[in-house]
């Protein structure tokens, strides 16, 4: 629907100011109830502590598309005069705090975006000013050309704003309250607009909405057409369960030009339309037409009363969902219960926030103006980083509970045992799966079931116990025995020395295993590789949670990195040193349990090949029967045949060769593991790890380390005089908050 009346009209109309009238005076006291003045009061005694950029308050927030009358219905609650005709739009949030005081004033503040630049924001201090009176409408449109002319931006265009309009008003008789009234959301960009502007709206009112502790009025014109306004959209992200947002429907006079559309909206706010219910319900208030002028509001508010006595308002809908007196009403009770509501979640986040000004505070420490004060301060910082580092490495993650999480995460660097030891667990799993460079395979019988896995080797499955920890490797070649078997010809016949005839090279095992174990490097050196970076980030949190940034950044770079430099060199050294037996030195195994292992590998496979050959051919021969007595099976028959016993001079040499350095890379590769974790990872690296920055150190230090270490920038001393404000406003408001609340 088109408005008939025109913008030129609306201009020379006179606006009403900030200016309540006695006899207005009482329509506040409809917002509060008995027990409401004093939950009011408290919010408002909790505003006047500075708090409400820390802590989100109660209030309500008026949004709606653009020209859809929530302005009026802002002025209607607030009794102050908005910008609300045709000629003027919203084009930045404006923030109404409205206060309680005996005397009546304004302050103005214009806080700008935070995409506003240093110069921008200094120029925006011009807008930070009280005065007595004030014409609500004209500050808009003095603000409007103020940022035009900072954004060298065509007056005549319209553009919106991320800037804010912070107003504050005093009045003895109002209530402390908080309204909004955001930018119109619009469809599309017009002609005078950027396409990026459209966005603008949609932020800010995402922005607000956000914020779960406002009251939602959802403005709906009734000259548009219902389904498709924007704010729909917004609701359902920000209120899916529609128990916050009251909608509003305004200028049900503009509906009376189309009589088919007044059963709709009647329809909608009876609240009982399918898809169109909301908890708060819906109400109707008629804004004061561009041809209206009244003397007060009070008058206003009378020729609403009238309106909404005629049919079908009056029929169909409950009084107390028609006009502003009622809508007030509504809010009184809606605002009060929502303050009950959001106490308990109020006083815990000024708890959290509190918590954490103190902790951050902590990190600060006390000014340090001299060597003394800076050597004393890193004395206390090195006995929390010992402390700590002390209880992450011995898995007492409960005695530091401000630094340790209560649930964390695979990996987190926080529980630094916990954490050395999945890698470790880790680096088990991938060197028995990967750790070879081949997997040589022997075929199952024909019989078998094929689900039944291939005899290989290595295969660690008797003593594995990290099945539950996949290998992060891929799986290595595989290759059959018989294969393997002629590699090992192939690799002695290109070798043949001055050995008789009938042996083999004496090089030959030590090319062999080599060549088996040449992943050992790779994977050991990931391995400590990740323990490494673990210990590090460890380290960066412990001094994150324990120092100001500028001092963290201090320890970091001129003290704790060199040492884990130093113990990352170290590390590698003793790789190098566990390496050096398998990549370079001969094979010498004296262990018995070499020969046992040989000579058991050796009878395993014989028992294999034997039960293979007699089930290969019993499967060929289906009527064959090795025995008169039935009862005898294949498996006795091989075990009779094959008794552990010393390995025969007539067996194949290359054979016997695989054999020994498969016994031999059985038990290497445990020592090898072990060592890693043992000699490397807890002797090179976790050993001691708490004692590289202690308070011993820190009494040996010279004062020219000292002063880099502690000396405190202006950025600290700003930090830490902000944080004092903080800490005390917050205490303030936790004591208001536990004496309030015992007197409602």
């Amino acid at each position: 629907m088109s408005n008939a009346h025109s913008a030129d009209e609306a201009a020379s109309t006179p606006e009403p100011v900030i200016d309540t009238p006695p006899s207005d005076a009482p329509v506040f006291d409809e917002l509060l109830t008995s027990n409401g003045t004093a939950l009011l009061d408290l919010i408002d005694n909790l505003q006047n502590h500075d708090v409400s950029h820390i802590i989100h308050f109660p209030q309500i927030i008026v949004c709606g598309d653009q020209s859809s009358g929530k302005s009026s219905v802002l002025e209607a609650i607030s009794r102050v005069s908005f910008p609300k005709d045709s000629a003027v739009c919203t084009l930045f949030p404006t923030e109404l705090v409205l206060r309680r005081e005996p005397t009546r004033k304004v302050k103005v503040q214009l806080k700008p975006s935070s995409k506003r630049t240093p110069k921008e924001v200094k120029e925006f201090e011009q807008w930070d000013y009280e005065t007595t009176n004030i014409e609500f409408p004209n500050l808009v449109n003095q603000v409007k050309a103020g940022l035009y002319a900072a954004a060298g931006i065509d007056p005549s265009t319209s553009s919106f704003f991320a800037d804010r309009l912070l107003v504050t008003v005093t009045d003895p008789h109002w209530p402390p309250l908080t309204l909004v009234d955001l930018p119109g959301i619009i469809s599309a960009a017009n002609p005078d607009q950027k396409e990026e502007d459209a966005d603008i709206p949609w932020q800010l009112c995402s922005q607000y909405m956000a914020n779960k502790k406002s009251i939602i009025l959802a403005v709906i014109g009734a000259d548009t057409q219902t389904n498709v306004t924007g704010i729909w959209k917004l609701i359902k992200e920000h209120d899916p369960d529609r128990k916050r947002t009251i909608c509003v429907f305004t200028k049900p006079d503009l509906a009376q030009y189309a009589e088919d559309t007044i059963p709709k909206f009647v329809e909608f706010a009876t609240n009982k339309t399918k898809g169109w219910h909301y908890e708060l319900g819906w109400h109707v208030v008629r804004n004061a037409g561009p041809r209206d002028y009244y003397p007060t509001l009070s008058d206003r508010d009378a020729a609403e009363k009238e309106f909404f006595a005629r049919q079908p308002w009056a029929k169909r809908l409950e009084k107390n969902q028609l006009g502003v007196n009622n809508l007030r009403n509504r809010l009184s009770k809606l605002l009060e219960r929502h303050i009950r509501e959001e106490m308990p979640t109020l006083m815990d986040e000024i708890k959290e926030k509190l918590a954490e000004a103190k902790q951050a505070r902590a990190r600060l420490g006390d000014a340090r103006p001299d060597t003394k004060a800076q050597r004393d301060y890193l004395t206390q910082l090195s006995s929390k980083f010992q402390r700590i580092v002390e209880y992450a490495v011995s898995g007492q993650y409960e005695t530091e509970t401000t630094f340790f999480p209560l649930e964390p995460p695979i990996g987190d660097a926080h529980v630094l045992r916990t954490s050395i030891r999945n890698l470790n667990q880790q680096f088990y799993s991938n060197m028995r799966f990967a750790g070879h460079s081949v997997l040589i395979v022997e075929p199952n019988p024909p019989n078998t079931p094929p689900d039944k896995p291939l005899r290989c080797w290595p295969s660690f499955e008797a003593v594995d116990l990290y099945d539950e920890i996949p290998s992060t490797e891929s799986e290595p070649e595989h290759v059959t025995r018989e294969a393997y078997l002629k590699e090992i010809r192939r690799e002695s016949t290109a070798r043949m020395g001055i050995e008789m005839m009938g042996s083999v090279n004496p090089h030959l095992p030590s090319i062999v295993f080599k060549r088996q174990a040449k992943p050992w490097r790779r994977l050991a050196k990931a391995h400590l590789d990740n323990v490494c970076k673990c210990i590090w980030e460890h380290f960066d949190l412990v001094v994150d949670h324990i120092a100001s940034k500028h001092t963290a950044h201090a320890l970091k770079h001129r003290l704790l990195y060199g040492y884990l430099e130093d113990r990352e060199a170290k590390v590698e050294q003793k790789l190098e040193e566990l390496l050096k037996p398998y990549e370079k030195g001969h094979r010498v195994a004296e262990d018995p349990d070499y020969l046992l292992n040989a000579r058991r590998l050796e009878n395993d496979r014989a028992r294999a090949s034997t039960k293979l050959t007699l089930e290969t051919y019993q499967h060929g021969n289906k009527n064959m029967n090795f025995h008169p007595n039935p009862a005898l099976n294949i498996s006795e028959v091989v075990n009779a045949l094959h008794t552990d016993k010393e390995v025969s001079a007539g067996e194949s040499f290359f054979g016997n060769t695989l054999t020994m350095i498969q016994a031999y890379y059985d038990g290497a590769i445990r020592v090898f593991m072990d060592n890693i974790v043992v000699l490397a990872v807890e002797g090179c690296l976790v050993d001691g790890l708490a004692d590289v920055f202690s308070p011993t150190q820190v009494a040996q230090m010279d004062e020219a380390l000292i002063k880099k270490l502690a000396e405190e920038d202006k950025r600290t001393q700003k930090d830490r005089k902000e944080l004092d404000k903080k800490i005390a406003d917050l205490e303030d408001a936790q004591r208001i908050c536990r004496r309030g609340m015992s007197s409602v």
